[in-house]
């Protein structure tokens, strides 16, 4: 449960900076420096999104 938590609070920063890179002028100063949009955190397998409790990589 933790894990799911974390990964929310990780994938909130992630919406908060990538809006904030898409705006001007941030937008600029970002593409000068190398930032670029970031994804979000998702544990997928076989296509279907699973919790991080009943993820076992093999």
């Amino acid at each position: 449960n933790r894990v799911g938590f974390a990964r929310q609070a990780y994938n909130d920063q992630v919406l908060e900076f990538n809006d904030a890179a898409a705006q001007f002028p941030t937008l600029i100063v970002a593409r000068l420096f190398g930032f670029f949009l970031k994804a979000l955190v998702k544990i997928l397998t076989m296509g279907h999104t699973i919790g991080a409790e009943n993820y076992h990589p093999s």
